[in-house]
């Protein structure tokens, strides 16, 4: 700026199950709810090592609020009750019981860091967004998406259309990797394979 531009303030705090705030739309209201019953965040500010007002979030202080604004008493272990794991493995639960589930994380997205990294199995990948910020790839399209982003929804679209196709077909499939006899239909397959190998050099080249 020209050094008069003034700092953007917000002057008003809607209370919620998120220490942060939230908004007034029915996504916001919604996220308020499953931040009580299931996905629980127990993280207090200071203003010293984050952006947000000094506040005080522990377990105490969401059980009150979320008693008396839903009727729910939260329970920190939904999640790993729910998906299984440990506090050792928090995986455990997808591999042993999960299958064609996509991960994908954008590195710009301070949630990345809870996310998974790696792939958990042949039928559970993990696409990184080095350049994507929150769900970036879940959003439409727009021009001035990085190619990057570009590139892993079409990862993407590439692991769904072959589950629905092995789905269809009945055939087992892991990762997409479907093995056909006929020359063509194994071609399209490599050619996604292809695709796949070339996304991940690219990733590992702006990484």
């Amino acid at each position: 700026g020209d050094g008069d531009d003034k700092c953007y303030l917000v002057d008003e705090y809607i209370q919620c199950a998120d220490q942060t705030g939230c908004g007034s739309d029915n996504d916001s209201t919604a996220w308020d709810y499953q931040a009580c019953a299931e996905i629980n965040l127990l993280v207090s500010t200071n203003n010293k090592t984050d952006m947000f007002p000094p506040h005080i979030w522990n377990l105490q202080n969401l059980t009150s609020y979320c008693e008396n604004k839903w009727g729910v008493t939260p329970n920190p272990d939904w999640v790993r009750t729910y998906f299984g794991g440990t506090p050792e493995d928090p995986a455990k639960g997808f591999r042993e019981s999960g299958s064609r589930i996509i991960f994908s994380n954008g590195l710009l997205d301070p949630w990345h860091g809870g996310g998974y990294m790696s792939n958990l199995s042949s039928s559970m990948p993990v696409v990184i967004l080095p350049e994507g910020a929150h769900h970036l790839d879940l959003r439409a399209q727009n021009e001035l998406d990085p190619v990057t982003t570009t590139k892993a929804r079409e990862v993407e679209i590439g692991y769904i259309r072959e589950w629905v196709k092995a789905g269809r077909e009945g055939v087992a499939s892991t990762a997409g990797a479907v093995e056909y006899k006929v020359g063509e239909k194994k071609e399209k397959t490599l050619s996604f394979h292809r695709k796949m190998i070339k996304y991940t050099q690219s990733v590992a080249a702006v990484m």
